[in-house]
């Protein structure tokens, strides 16, 4: 297991995780049970 990292950048699990939010509400139909817009202007893919 890495140790603590002296970084800036965000967890590349954190990325993963905004990014399926952001899909969930581009790809499904509604009801969405997440509405997270903002993840995805976050990670700016």
């Amino acid at each position: 297991m890495e140790q603590h990292k002296n970084s800036t950048e965000p967890d590349n699990t954190a990325i993963r995780t905004t990014l399926w939010r952001a899909l969930h509400i581009k790809v499904d139909d509604t009801p969405h049970i997440l509405h997270d817009e903002i993840g995805l202007q976050l990670v700016a893919p």
